[in-house]
């Protein structure tokens, strides 16, 4: 009785420690709130690992699993095998309610899922697993799960009882989360957009989560990378893989590789990648893709800088002519102009045309 008595004790303790872990105003961080509430969680419901997945059905990317703790190399993949997920199939049908495995399959239907199979060829090997859907806010979902280890101990009832108290505490804090993360992202958004009035962001959290995009973003997407292959997060893959090295350098590598531009006809499009700072110190990124005039005059800020001979080749770069359309034009050899090319670029600290191009389109509509 002693025993019993001290055990519910013990379980009051460590539920009242999740609910204020849960409901601390300190943070409102989701990656941050649960790795504060991890460890009383898992002895709450005991379980090895726990993981909370956000769920955006229509949207690019569908499923973003954050897992506090060691990761787990199966959630990574999810994406991927999602359509073969037993369980997420029985928690669409039943909203709220939490499900437990072998209350859905039987011991062999189990071992021969499709998940619990590739789970044999990773690490952690997943072996039960218990969770539920909640519905958060129009349009978005949060799947919290708990699982087992190597121990083919299903989890009990009494485990599920105790999770299915706290779904209505946990709707609440990943909701507030959210709704915290879009205010704090949305208003650096704004003042990003109040600085061009005439560019279009689309706000990225890395890897794979965009987050909000400005009204005419999709059409310039559309414009300019039209059947071009997509990145998961539904970015051109071309910026995906420009934002993926961005985010793995120091500050000081950005300076030079924050800006992406590409041409066509008589129009230019420039990305600038600007890091938005998110509570706790994690990051978002804003696009902001601005389109221009192909044909750029020359600012007086470079004009002054150059030769008459340079200035008039400077005037053929940014026509986007190339060196031989610049000597017919100046009736000058080729060979001239590549060497009046690489004296104003070495005069004006250009690294290239493209470089020559965004300088003069900077001083005319500073971005």
């Amino acid at each position: 009785m002693r025993a019993s008595r001290s055990r519910a004790a013990h379980e009051d303790a460590l539920r009242e420690q999740v609910l204020l872990n849960l409901h601390d105003s300190s943070s409102h961080w989701l990656p941050t709130v649960l790795e504060r509430t991890r460890d009383a969680l898992l002895q709450l419901i005991p379980a090895d690992y726990m993981g909370l997945c956000i769920l955006t059905p229509g949207q690019p990317v569908e499923f973003e699993w954050l897992v506090p703790g060691p990761r787990v190399a199966l959630l990574e993949q999810y994406g991927e095998h999602a359509e073969h997920d037993f369980m997420h199939k029985a928690l669409v049908h039943q909203l709220k309610v939490v499900r437990r495995d072998s209350e859905i399959l039987t011991r062999k239907e189990l071992e021969r899922s499709h998940l619990y199979q590739l789970s044999r060829e990773l690490e952690p090997r997943l072996e039960h697993v218990m969770a539920v859907l909640l519905p958060v806010s129009p349009g978005v979902f949060a799947a919290v799960a708990f699982y087992r280890i190597l121990r083919r101990r299903p989890f009990t009832k009494k485990d599920s009882t105790v999770f299915q108290a706290l779904t209505g505490h946990l709707v609440s804090a990943v909701g507030t989360c959210l709704e915290m993360a879009t205010k704090e992202t949305g208003y650096q958004l704004m003042a990003e957009l109040n600085k061009r009035q005439d560019a279009e962001v689309i706000v990225v959290r890395p890897p794979s989560r965009e987050r909000m995009r400005s009204p005419g973003a999709t059409a310039l997407v559309e414009k300019w990378f039209g059947g071009s292959r997509l990145h998961r997060s539904g970015l051109p893959q071309v910026l995906a893989e420009r934002l993926d090295a961005l985010v793995r350098m120091s500050a000081t590598e950005r300076l030079e590789a924050d800006r992406w531009v590409d041409w066509r006809d008589d129009e230019h499009l420039l990305v600038r990648f600007i890091e938005l700072r998110e509570p706790d110190g994690a990051s978002a990124w804003a696009l902001r893709l601005h389109e221009f005039s192909h044909s750029i005059p020359i600012p007086d800020e470079i004009a002054r800088e150059l030769s008459p001979r340079q200035l008039e080749v400077a005037r053929g770069i940014l026509r986007n002519w190339r060196n031989k359309q610049i000597a017919s034009d100046l009736k000058r050899t080729p060979g001239t102009v590549k060497a009046h090319v690489r004296d104003l670029f070495r005069e004006l600290k250009c690294d290239g045309r493209l470089d020559l191009m965004y300088q003069a389109a900077r001083f005319l509509k500073p971005v």
